[in-house]
């Protein structure tokens, strides 16, 4: 499983201009816009400033996690209640990623995620789970106050229902996880609207 994982994620660093074309999603890009308004300056906003309902009817889609390095592992801080629909995932917020996942997939979400703790990185992530739901995630980094070692995420997931054309016809296979990413020091204050 782990094997399969790997050979189809296929991280990709990105341009300021590539990236902005990967931010398709109105949603992802408002998220985008207002993690960029609680930047200040700064490299990185901080979690104390975070207000999820800003995002409005996507509130729902929006996380925050935080990284345990010791344990290697992600506390679920905010989960939304989209997220938290059956088929989507079930987690409960105070929770360990651990308690859901096994050790192969917990693996491949530290791979995954790894550029945006370690960056920092801003990152969208788009893969199918079942050939049917594409999923799509924006991963922003955020410090806490003190600006420890534990880093959290925050972020939002999409999910879209594919058409039975596009499952049939247009391609049989899942679609293979991508990851965009971008360094937090190429971002300016605010990026270009999307066309």
């Amino acid at each position: 499983m782990q094997n399969q994982r790997n050979e189809s994620l296929r991280t990709y660093c990105a341009s300021l201009e590539e990236f902005e074309n990967k931010l398709s999603e109105p949603p992802l890009r408002k998220l985008m816009d207002y993690w960029l308004s609680l930047r200040r300056g700064e490299d990185l906003p901080s979690k104390s400033e975070l207000n999820p309902c800003v995002m409005g009817e996507w509130t729902g889609n929006t996380f925050l996690y935080r990284y345990h390095p010791n344990r290697q592992d992600f506390e679920i801080r905010i989960l939304g209640d989209e997220i938290q629909k059956p088929g989507v995932w079930v987690h409960s917020p105070g929770r360990f990623l651990s308690e859901f996942a096994d050790a192969d997939e917990m693996i491949a979400i530290r791979d995954r995620w790894s550029a945006c703790l370690n960056g920092p990185t801003v990152m969208c992530v788009s893969h199918s789970s079942d050939g049917e739901t594409t999923f799509e995630r924006l991963l922003l980094p955020v410090r806490d106050k003190n600006r420890s070692d534990n880093p959290y995420i925050f972020g939002m997931v999409l999910s879209h229902k594919r058409s039975r054309y596009d499952r049939e016809y247009k391609n049989q296979m899942s679609y293979p996880d991508s990851i965009v990413a971008l360094d937090v020091s190429l971002i300016p204050e605010a990026m270009v609207p999307a066309q």
